[in-house]
């Protein structure tokens, strides 16, 4: 018997992690013995409709950012580009929280996912999976002095000048590597993350504290080889509310070396970690110190299998539940949106 095809649309390359994140996912979910899933990238409606006629899949997931994938969401006054598409379709959350979970609606999509474990399922239409930690396998290091490091884009709250500031208040030796690449998405010409790197030399006024910064954008392979080669790697985001879970620790996990975080909420998953990682409980010498034994059993919690078998569990139930709600006519569809629209207003109302 034929498998059943699952279409995983991801936008074409861009520099951002909502590709890398989507490549990553549709790298391990076509690796399924249950399920046909088939990788596609397009950036147009044109380009996936082309893909969805010669492939026919029985389910589409959309790896959804409305930066990167707009088209999908469309509107012609009551016609939205994904009411044409008349089989269930599922729609990742990026920015996902608890309270976007419980608001999310079937007006584009009719079932969503998001990868945040830390979720309560309240919404019947909202899955959950676990992170993905890639496989990796770190070579031993044999640093002269403590290597501390961290990457990311010169996006807003992501702390790096106070990398260098905790690192002088609490070492006398050491060397700070830090990869801040430019992101397609709000620093693309790289203003942001030339300016963090001139004020990060000019706060680096201690002896003995050494200072390399590149801006290369890496890929997934090269980031775990990057942060492998550090004894510690620390992520001192900023306290921000309503974001997202980040992947920058899925690929600090991933290498197995000591890391430190704040306690900022796109890190929420990893509070219950004991000892604990976060700065705001242990110095950066004692998380160092801590080693990784106690994170080791997320590699094994949120392993590439253990992603893939969240997967087909959740196409196993859009499979077996009732179709009715992926067969509603368009303007069902749009007055489903308006109901759920008043139905959260007059929530709203009794606060």
């Amino acid at each position: 018997m034929d498998k059943t095809t699952i279409l995983f649309v991801n936008h074409q390359f861009q520099k951002c992690g909502v590709y890398e994140f989507g490549k990553a996912i549709g790298d391990v979910l076509v690796q399924s013995k249950k399920y046909n899933f088939l990788y596609r990238e397009a950036d147009s409606w044109e380009e996936f409709y082309e893909i969805f006629q010669k492939e026919k899949p029985s389910i589409i997931i959309y790896n959804y950012h409305p930066c990167t994938m707009g088209w999908i969401g469309k509107n012609y006054g009551l016609i939205i580009n994904s009411h044409k598409i008349r089989v269930p379709q599922i729609g990742i959350i990026h920015e996902v929280t608890q309270k976007i979970a419980d608001r999310a609606n079937d007006l584009i999509f009719d079932y969503h996912i998001a990868a945040d474990p830390t979720l309560l399922l309240k919404n019947p239409i909202v899955y959950k999976t676990g992170r993905l930690i890639p496989r990796f396998q770190s070579e031993p290091l044999n640093n002269q002095k403590i290597n501390v490091g961290s990457f990311g884009f010169a996006t807003e709250g992501k702390g790096f000048t106070k990398i260098i500031e905790r690192v002088q208040e609490e070492l006398d030796s050491a060397i700070i590597n830090l990869n801040i690449s430019f992101a397609k998405y709000g620093d693309e010409r790289g203003d942001n993350a030339r300016m963090i790197a001139e004020t990060s030399h000019k706060i680096l006024t201690k002896d003995g504290i050494e200072l390399s910064i590149s801006h290369k954008h890496l890929t997934t392979e090269e980031i775990l080889k990057f942060l492998s080669k550090n004894d510690l790697n620390v992520f001192l985001y900023e306290y921000q509310d309503d974001r997202g879970i980040s992947s920058a620790t899925d690929w600090a996990i991933s290498v197995k070396r000591p890391f430190a975080i704040t306690k900022s909420s796109m890190f929420r998953h990893l509070f219950d970690c004991y000892p604990s990682i976060c700065i705001e409980d242990n110095s950066l010498k004692t998380i160092l110190g801590n080693g990784v034994k106690h994170l080791e059993r997320l590699c094994e919690k949120w392993s590439p299998e253990n992603l893939l078998s969240d997967y087909e569990r959740i196409i196993e139930d859009i499979i077996n539940k009732n179709q009715s709600r992926c067969l509603k006519s368009p303007i069902e569809k749009r007055l489903s949106f308006f109901l759920h629209k008043m139905h959260i207003k007059r929530i709203n109302s009794q606060f």
